[in-house]
């Protein structure tokens, strides 16, 4: 599985901490069984789905894994395992509340089609003045 790394700040990180504390003593915890819808009103449309474990989903430190740099102290960064949702189609819509507007542009603002300099003959006049 991906690993999904949160803010403690960004919204949905009070989400992912209540779906911890919640299951904090569940049996499947151990072996990553332990799932939840990711709601995109939190997420910022993000879909798919968050497990929990027995690690701990924001740990109060962090090894460096650069040799010879000091161990995170404070960390602020939450980490959960995280699935992709399954495919599905997409269909393109606006937002609902969306007001179209009026239809401004009409045939009078629409120029003439342009000709080229190589379309004007002496001998035919315009040659394809009327497409």
């Amino acid at each position: 599985m991906d690993v999904l790394f949160v803010h403690v700040t960004y919204p949905l990180a009070k989400k992912i901490v209540s779906f911890y504390r919640s299951n904090i003593d569940h049996p499947n915890l151990i072996s990553t069984q332990v799932k939840q819808d990711i709601d995109p009103e939190s997420s910022g449309g993000m879909n798919g789905y968050i497990f929990v474990s027995n690690r701990p989903v924001q740990p109060a430190q962090i090894d460096s894994p650069i040799s010879g740099m000091d161990m995170i102290a404070d960390n602020k960064v939450l980490s959960v395992f995280y699935n992709c949702p399954a495919f599905h189609v997409h269909i393109p819509r606006p937002p609902s509340g969306v007001h179209y507007p009026n239809k401004y542009i009409l045939k009078k603002h629409v120029k003439p089609t342009p000709f080229f300099w190589h379309e004007k003959s002496a001998v035919v006049g315009w040659l394809h003045s009327l497409r």
